[in-house]
């Protein structure tokens, strides 16, 4: 993983609940972020809920960021966001992307 640029880089932080009912909001800020193509972090300390739906939101974020050549990351990756990447065997894109995967 290439190390985000913290001049350049956006950092937004996740809400506690990442769930169906806001995998569209969540969709929409990454996708108004993304329009500015820079590196992007994501702290995701507070995160207490992550299901299927924003788990592949994030996904989808993080490689278009990579594909326009500009850094992706998590941050402060509470344990239901490692949880719900190992749960659907995810755990490579994790540490690909986690900024404190120990």
């Amino acid at each position: 993983m290439t190390e985000p640029n913290a001049e350049t880089a956006a950092t937004i932080p996740l809400p506690a609940v990442l769930n169906l009912g806001v995998a569209e909001d969540l969709r929409e800020k990454l996708m108004q972020t993304l329009v500015v193509e820079s590196d992007l972090v994501l702290d995701a300390s507070e995160v207490t809920n992550l299901t299927t739906p924003c788990l592949q939101v994030l996904i989808s974020a993080g490689r278009t960021v990579e594909e326009n050549g500009n850094s992706f990351s998590l941050m402060n990756a509470s344990e239901p966001v490692k949880d719900a990447f190992a749960d659907l065997g995810l755990m490579d894109i994790f540490n690909t992307w986690s900024t404190n995967n120990d």
